[in-house]
Parts: C-alpha cells; sequence; structure tokens
C-alpha cells in the first residue's frame, strides 16, 4: 500500500534536486510523505490491535493514527484546493474561487467535485468510531 505514495515522493525529491525549486516540490513530497505515515501508523495500530481487545482506546497508535491521519487529510486538501483546483486564485477572472481556465463548461461541476474532495479526504473518520475497524 505504501508504494505508490513512496514513489511520488521519491519523484518529488527528485524533481527537487533537479530544479532546487522549494514550492511545489518539496512541499508536493511532504504530502506523498504523509501519506506514507499514515500508512506506517495504520500497520502500526493493526499490528498492536489484538492487545488491546479489551479496550481500543487503550491502543497509544490509534491516537497517533488519528493524529497523522487528520494531518495529511488536511495536508493533502489544502493542496489539492490551492495547486490542483486553483482554489482562490487571484487571477481566476469571471471563474469565482477556481482557476483562470477551465475545461468544463460549467463552474458548478468545479465546486462540486471540491465539496466531493472535502469530503471523501476526511471519510476515514468513520474508522474510527467502527469499533470492529481492527478486526
Amino acid at each position: 500500500m505504501i508504494l505508490p505514495s513512496w514513489f511520488r515522493f521519491a519523484q518529488c525529491l527528485r524533481r527537487y534536486h533537479d530544479t532546487k525549486q522549494t514550492c511545489p516540490h518539496l512541499i508536493n513530497a511532504g504530502k506523498y510523505a504523509s501519506g506514507c505515515l499514515v500508512i506506517i501508523t495504520n500497520s502500526f495500530r493493526r499490528a498492536t490491535a489484538i492487545h488491546y481487545l479489551d479496550d481500543i482506546t487503550l491502543n497509544p497508535f490509534l491516537y497517533v493514527w488519528i493524529f497523522v491521519s487528520f494531518f495529511g487529510s488536511t495536508y493533502k486538501l489544502i493542496w489539492d484546493l490551492k495547486m490542483d483546483w486553483g482554489f482562490f486564485d487571484k487571477n481566476a477572472g469571471e471563474n469565482k474561487f477556481l482557476r483562470d481556465q477551465i475545461v468544463y463548461p460549467s463552474k458548478y461541476y468545479y465546486y462540486l467535485a471540491i465539496l466531493e474532495n472535502i469530503l471523501f479526504r476526511y471519510i476515514w473518520i468513520i474508522n474510527v468510531f467502527n469499533k470492529r475497524h481492527i478486526k
């Protein structure tokens, strides 16, 4: 599960090495590093779950995973909104909150996709409240 994020992380580091541009390459690398951390902390959480079957809230890796997941989701969401969607672009012209150039004929496709992106970035939170998620 970690390989796609790891490869993209390495690509971003290589791009930084070649260009010496912190933005966007190192910042983008941070996004993929946060994805790796989510996978690693979730692995620790799941590997130690057997010791906390009576009360999963005692597993310290549960809280590390929640923190890292929330941080990673927020990092990725901010990147998506600013860099991928051009949200709050000052040069957007008539496309309020979007990039100046858009492909689809209606701006509402983009606004709907942004709302879905926010929802899907944080849907993992349901897993926190599901006691069966450790089995």
